[in-house]
């Protein structure tokens, strides 16, 4: 028999045991009862307690979840379903059991397979060992992905609204200054436009009574006084003629006009009125282009770029000329005064000086002018401006200093002409009335000056040329050309006689007319001078316009 201490012992001993192992089914029970899943490792890695939770989070079987269970066989469990993705499951293991070993706290996110998130906390025990808790934060991370993006739409929108509110407070001002612009461009247009009607009154008063001043003059000293007076009240009508246009009150005459034609044929006159530093190249439409305007001031408003551009490009550069067919949306129609719909446009590119934003807010009105005095107008880009205005389009300029200037002509678009022939090129109407293009060769530039003068005033336009060489270019590259004008007597190895035949070979339906104040003796009527009209100078205009007339063709 055992002796009776030792059965007392014994009996502690057990019931010790038996309220230790009530104590950790209590303590099981109570971890049971927590959402988490909580593992309890010994300092060998293996499994001391599990709760229920760490089945339901991984969905396995309470048999794998054994006490004394080796850490790696859970991790070879998991690595075998896939729980880590691809890769030799030994190595898994081997990584997962050498980081546990090292018993420092951790604490990360494990994505299952079926998207699940599973938050892990690791910390280690005093004794050796860790306790672990599992936790499905998968609700919360989906919550908190929301409140981020919700939280970043509302940035955007934010964004988005105060962009827009800065953009209408910006599409806004935009629109009070071209409304304050238009209103005082159209108070100057009444103002020029009164005063120009004044004034052709009074113009027409002195040069009427200077006419018939000069037609009865006894005295030939009085005409002296009588000539100057009447060029300078012509001129005083030809500015306000221009004041007129910039007004927008000019009798306008429009037609049909495709546009690319018109700018090839323009251009093509345009090359000897530039010096050869500047290069031109067109850039037109595929296409054709219509718009109803008037021809003739098209053009003039077209030459008129041209020649700023020249003028901006003293050293020489480079001068394009586009053309396009161009949609015009509300905003932008609202902004250039236009009603919204389809346009054609020409633009003039430049790589002149540029202009300033000063001379850019004052670059249309009459007078104003950024060249030297004396050296323009100022009424050129004002007469662009009022006719483009008065024919239903708009004008646009943008420049900056040594970064060129751009010029933008929107013009109505029109269907193509239902008959042909409804505007007339520019040497076609040369040919059928009396506006002609004239080639005039002097090389006194005096006596080119005064010559110029009266063939503008007679109606003509002009094209000049100092010497024979240079007009037989000319007499080649234009064929628009229909009359020579050229003094005989000049430097160089082709004089007025020499050119004339010349050009008559080359173009001989040309009217020439020779001029000089040395052929006393020449025989017009015969010989070698049959083809050719022969003035003396002096001239006056009416002989000029009768010589130019009656000249063989």
């Amino acid at each position: 028999m055992m002796p009776v201490d030792l059965a007392a012992a014994a009996a502690a001993t057990l019931a010790d045991l038996v309220q230790e192992r009530r104590r950790l089914s209590l303590l099981l029970s109570g971890l049971d009862l927590i959402d988490q899943g909580i593992t309890v490792m010994d300092g060998e890695l293996k499994l001391v307690a599990a709760s229920r939770g760490l089945f339901k989070l991984f969905r396995s079987a309470p048999e794998m979840w054994r006490v004394g269970t080796p850490f790696a066989d859970f991790v070879r469990y998991n690595a075998q379903r896939g729980e880590y993705g691809e890769g030799d499951v030994e190595e898994i293991v081997a990584k997962h059991v050498s980081l546990a070993r090292q018993f420092h706290p951790q604490d990360m996110e494990h994505v299952r397979p079926d998207g699940t998130i599973i938050a892990i906390r690791s910390s280690p025990l005093p004794n050796g060992g860790c306790v672990t808790t599992y936790t499905d934060v998968t609700q919360q991370r989906a919550h908190a992905r929301l409140v981020r993006a919700r939280s970043e739409e509302l940035d955007r929108r934010v964004h988005e609204r105060t962009a827009e509110l800065e953009a209408v407070n910006a599409e806004q001002k935009r629109l009070e200054a071209v409304l304050v612009h238009a209103q005082k461009m159209e108070a100057v247009g009444q103002l020029t436009g009164g005063l120009a009607h004044d004034f052709n009154n009074l113009l027409t008063i002195v040069i009427s009574n200077l006419a018939v001043m000069r037609d009865h003059a006894a005295k030939a000293g009085i005409m002296e006084f009588v000539e100057p007076a009447l060029v300078a009240a012509h001129k005083g009508a030809a500015i306000t003629r221009r004041l007129l246009a910039f007004a927008r009150r000019q009798r306008l005459e429009p037609r049909i006009v495709e546009v690319n034609s018109l700018i090839a044929n323009l251009l093509s006159l345009s090359r000897h009125s530039l010096p050869s530093t500047i290069s031109i190249s067109k850039q037109p439409a595929p296409f054709e282009l219509h718009t109803r305007v008037d021809p003739e001031q098209l053009e003039h408003a077209f030459l008129n770029l041209v020649l700023n551009a020249r003028d901006a490009m003293p050293g020489g550069g480079s001068l394009v000329v586009h053309s396009a067919s161009r949609l015009v949306h509300n905003a932008e129609a609202a902004e250039l005064e236009l009603a919204p719909g389809r346009y054609v446009e020409i633009r003039v590119e430049d790589t002149g000086k540029g202009m300033d934003e000063t001379t850019l807010l004052r670059v249309f009105e009459p007078f104003f002018t950024s060249k030297p005095f004396g050296a323009g107008s100022g009424l050129g880009l004002s007469v662009v401006y009022g006719f483009v205005k008065q024919s239903g389009g708009a004008v646009h300029i943008s420049s900056a200093p040594g970064r060129g200037t751009t010029v933008t002509l929107l013009l109505p678009a029109s269907p193509a002409p239902t008959r042909p022939d409804v505007h007339q090129s520019l040497g076609a109407r040369q040919s059928a009335g009396s506006s002609r293009l004239v080639l005039l060769v002097e090389d006194d530039a005096d006596v080119r000056t005064v010559i110029r003068r009266q063939l503008t005033d007679i109606g003509h336009m002009v094209i000049e040329a100092r010497a024979g060489d240079e007009a037989l270019a000319i007499i080649d590259d234009v064929p628009e050309l229909s009359v020579l004008v050229s003094d005989i007597v000049m430097p160089g190895d082709i004089d007025g006689r020499r050119l004339a035949h010349l050009a008559k070979q080359k173009r001989p339906g040309l009217r020439v007319v020779l001029v000089t104040g040395y052929a006393d003796g020449l025989d017009v009527g015969g010989g070698r001078y049959r083809s050719f009209t022969v003035l003396r100078k002096p001239c006056t205009k009416d002989e000029l316009a009768a010589a130019i007339e009656t000249a063989p063709q």
